[in-house]
Order: structure tokens, then C-alpha cells, then sequence
């Protein structure tokens, strides 16, 4: 299962699709690919925007939003 998720990670980057990547990544607790996603993409600032509403609207756990906040 997790190189099927690592290979969608991969066919996210290679597209550009640097939001889906942040969702997948927030989705399976994946802080290390939402670092990757916003680092990789050209627009880091809207993508840590987008990560921190991601966060703030539907991750449940406050530990876990904590730590990507």
C-alpha cells in the first residue's frame, strides 16, 4: 500500500499537481510529503496558504493539525 501512495505522490509531482499531492499527504499523515509538495511546487506560498486552510477546516485531530500548523 505505501508504494502504491509513494508512486501517486511521484505522478502528482511530475504532473504539477502540488494541491492533490497536499491532500494525499494530509490524508495518509504524511508531513514529510506536504513538505515535499510545498518545496517542489512554484508557488510555495499558496501552497502552505492552501495546506493551512486544509488544516485548519478538516483535520479533526488537534495534535495532528498542531503539528502541521
Amino acid at each position: 500500500m505505501e508504494n502504491i501512495i509513494n508512486r501517486k505522490f511521484e505522478q502528482c509531482f511530475f504532473e504539477g499537481k502540488f494541491k492533490q499531492a497536499i491532500g494525499i499527504a494530509l490524508e495518509t499523515k504524511r508531513i514529510d510529503m506536504v513538505r515535499s509538495s510545498i518545496e517542489r511546487s512554484n508557488n510555495p506560498s499558496g501552497m502552505i496558504g492552501y495546506a493551512f486552510t486544509l488544516a485548519t477546516d478538516t483535520i479533526k485531530s488537534k495534535d495532528f493539525r498542531t503539528e502541521i500548523l
